[in-house]
């Protein structure tokens, strides 16, 4: 016997009254501490296997008070059923084992003051010669199997009552002979012979003490004969509730969705990686494919969306925390059998009423949903259409906080916001993150990622990017991307009010009606007008403009729209905004052009005449003279001409990376064809300032920039030593647009250089 534990309770004090009063002596008597009892769980033992065991603590004593409760628990050793573990005897049946253990168990008394003390007893226990049971082999039923295909023989449901399964052997004892893979592991594999045939195999287990048992099985082959496979996979679709501004989750409204035009495959159960069969879902996520009879195989789910040829699509969505894994749902393991069958596979929510409690396995296939709800709308306009592949990146652990450098780390999920980018390693990549920001369902927010996606592979986007919010005045390149990516999401999805869930249960979203979105700071900068705009234009919706008397008149539908994204909007030498668009559409559809020209007016935006916006007036609000025109004309060889760079319509909360009049523009033709010099000199600052002027050179998208940092002669005394230059060949009479921009004031405002404010320069044309 030990001792390994004693708990004294914190004896009562008594308190002592000595101030003032007559008399010096007290009444009654202070209470003596508590001696704890004494835990006695009887000397260490040595059994046999199977023996009635006692554990008597019947010793144990208190001298001063009574033992109150007996508490007994195993500490150690092969678990045991006690016949009471509150009496202070107790008794359990040795383990049946084939090597000798100790069992450890723990007493544990609590005595009428409620001290508590423990003692410890071992319990050595020894196997016994011809006490062990054999080992039960189960080598599965007898079945059949088709000629030439993969057959498994599974002897995994083999067990030992009283110890474990040391080795498993299979051997062929009848019927043509085959090669056997893995015969010494509870699974074997073989090729079945040419039918018609029938082989008989044993299974051999031998348990930890040696002993064997013995099962046979046998594999009847019979012609490969194909069956047909049929099913359907659908998936869990949490719609999307909005109300009073907000948007959110509706879990409660969960339905079964089809998952239309995934692939499925059928796969071989034996080595788990031969595709016997492929196809995709139709429009009602059924499927059909040709399989092998009596074979062993399961079905799987590819989140992807391919087809080949024209019309064709490769849309893939991968877990980019997992190395770029392609998400895949597989179903259970089943037999081919000799007659058609049906396996329907339904991907579920994971949510469980408070939170993702499984894995969100209907994701990926809402993702591809929305997109091939995308991929409809554009063939509404080329049925022939043959999209680039695109690779759609999430995961549940994408969330919205940038990298450790500030800029996207999709690798550990830090992508800071749902975007699209282009080139290799691009595509669009979305939030996961549960109680942060969830974008599976957001189908807007897809449709919108999926819209830029479009504008950059189908049509140009010359789109600098960046944070931008309702109300912003924007860049005009970006005005016109973030609008189009909003009115797209309403074409995709047929439902003009865009909606975006996130926060805590994903219930704290918010949502806007593209159609009646309120027209804040509204014009050829703002993504809102442009959003408007853009679906007014393409639907049948006749509705009175918010707040005017001007009605929607304009139905040109879809169509009209692709034509001029793959045709005018691509190939302007205009940077990609509002005017080459409206410009082109107005002219492919002269019956259209003066309600379209309504619908400008609303916005306060002046008739489109021509690619570059020469005929706008608006200026910003509050009105700047530094935004307009919003292209100078600039002759080589012709002197200077003077714009001005400000940071007037940063914003508070998106900052001044992307808003408009930070960057100015001109356009000129050169009349020879040669090397031209782009001059721009500083002509004014903010006092005590020094300026970095860059340059970006266009023709139909970006061809040559220059970013030189400012030299040493540069000082706020000395602007007119604040150059950059940018020396490239062009060509006569093609036409080029000039981008000029003081660097800070296209900075946030909390970066180490912040906006420096109103800069202007002299940009000359040499050659």
């Amino acid at each position: 016997m030990r001792v390994t534990g004693v708990f004294l309770p914190l004896a009562a004090t008594a308190a002592l009254a000595g101030c003032g009063g007559g008399g010096s002596g007290s009444s009654g008597s202070n209470p003596l501490p508590n001696v704890p009892p004494i835990a006695v769980a009887g000397l260490d033992q040595v059994v046999n296997e199977q023996d009635v065991v006692t554990l008597n603590g019947s010793a144990s004593s208190d001298s001063d008070g009574s033992i109150a409760s007996y508490a007994w628990s195993q500490s150690a050793g092969t678990a045991v059923t006690l016949a009471s573990a509150s009496a202070a005897t107790t008794t359990f049946t040795a383990p049946a084992l084939s090597v000798a253990e100790t069992l450890t168990f723990e007493l544990r008394i609590t005595d009428s003051g409620n001290a508590a003390v423990t003692d410890v007893v071992n319990v050595t226990v020894n196997p016994l010669q011809g006490v062990n049971q054999s080992p039960q082999a189960d080598s599965g039923p007898d079945r059949v199997a088709r000629e030439l295909g993969n057959v498994v023989l599974d002897g995994t449901a083999s067990r030992d009552p009283d110890g474990s399964i040391a080795s498993y052997r299979w051997q062929q004892i009848a019927g043509p002979s085959v090669g056997l893979t893995n015969a010494n592991s509870a699974r074997a594999f073989f090729v079945a012979p040419a039918a018609p045939a029938s082989a008989e195999f044993e299974l051999i287990v031998t348990d930890d003490e040696g002993a064997a048992g013995t099962s046979r099985v046998t594999i009847t082959i019979v012609p490969a004969a194909p069956v047909t496979l049929s099913g359907a996979i659908s998936f869990d679709l949490v719609p999307v509730g909005a109300s009073f501004g907000g948007a959110f989750l509706d879990y409660g409204g969960t339905v079964v969705a089809p998952a239309r035009g995934i692939t499925v495959e059928l796969l071989d159960a034996v080595d788990r990686a031969t595709v016997l069969a492929s196809g995709r879902t139709d429009s009602n996520g059924a499927y059909s494919l040709a399989a092998p009879n009596f074979a062993q195989v399961f079905v799987r789910v590819r989140a992807e969306l391919v087809q080949s040829g024209a019309p064709g699509w490769n849309f893939r969505v991968v877990d980019n925390t997992n190395s770029g894994a392609l998400y895949v749902i597989d179903g259970a393991d089943f037999d081919t059998g000799a007659t058609d069958l049906t396996r329907d596979l339904r991907a579920a929510s994971g949510w469980n009423g408070v939170s993702y409690a499984q894995p969100r396995a209907a994701a990926p296939l809402a993702i591809l949903d929305t997109i091939y709800d995308a991929v409809l709308l554009v063939l509404s306009a080329d049925p022939a259409a043959e999209f680039p592949p695109l690779v759609l990146h999430w995961s549940p652990a994408n969330r919205p906080v940038f990298g450790a450098d500030g800029s996207p780390d999709a690798s550990i999920g830090e992508i800071g916001t749902s975007f699209y980018r282009g080139g290799p390693g691009g595509g669009i990549f979305l939030l996961g993150a549960e109680n942060d920001d969830t974008e599976e369902y957001d189908r807007h927010v897809i449709a919108h990622e999926w819209g830029h996606y479009l504008e950059d592979t189908f049509s140009r986007s010359d789109s600098i990017g960046g944070p931008h919010t309702r109300g912003d005045q924007l860049d005009m390149r970006v005005a016109f991307g973030e609008g189009w990516g909003n009115a797209l999401s309403a074409m995709a999805t047929g439902d003009s009010v865009y909606k975006d869930t996130l926060g805590p249960a994903q219930g704290a979203g918010f949502d806007l009606d593209i159609e009646q979105e309120s027209r804040l700071n509204s014009g050829w900068y703002s993504e809102g007008s442009v959003q408007e705009i853009l679906y007014d234009i393409y639907d049948s919706n006749a509705d009175l403009q918010r707040g005017t008397a001007v009605q929607d008149f304009v139905n040109l539908g879809f169509g009209p729209i692709f034509d001029v994204l793959v045709s005018t909007q691509r190939t302007t030498t205009a940077l990609t905004s509002l005017f080459p668009f409206v410009n082109a559409i107005k002219t492919n559809n002269p019956g259209a052009a003066a309600a379209i020209d309504a619908l400008l007016g609303v916005h306060n935006i002046e008739p489109i005449i021509d690619d570059y916006g020469s005929t706008e007036d608006s200026a910003g609000n509050p009105s700047s003279p530094d935004v307009l025109p919003i292209y100078s004309d600039i002759t080589v060889n012709g002197g200077a001409v003077n714009v001005c760079s400000t940071d007037d319509f940063s914003a508070s909360q998106t900052g001044s990376v992307n808003k408009l009049g930070s960057r100015r523009y001109l356009r000129f033709q050169p009349s020879i064809a040669g090397t031209h010099t782009i001059t721009v000199t500083t002509t004014s600052a903010p006092p005590g300032e020094r300026t970095d002027p860059d340059i970006w050179l266009h023709r139909a998208g970006p061809i040559a920039f220059s970013d030189a940092a400012p030299t040493a002669a540069c000082t706020p005394d000395a602007p007119e030593q604040c150059v950059e230059t940018l020396s490239q060949s062009l060509q006569s009479g093609a036409e080029y647009v000039i981008e000029v921009y003081e660097w800070t004031n296209t900075n946030d405002s909390d970066s180490d250089d912040p906006p420096i404010g109103l800069a202007c320069f002299d940009v000359e044309v040499t050659r």
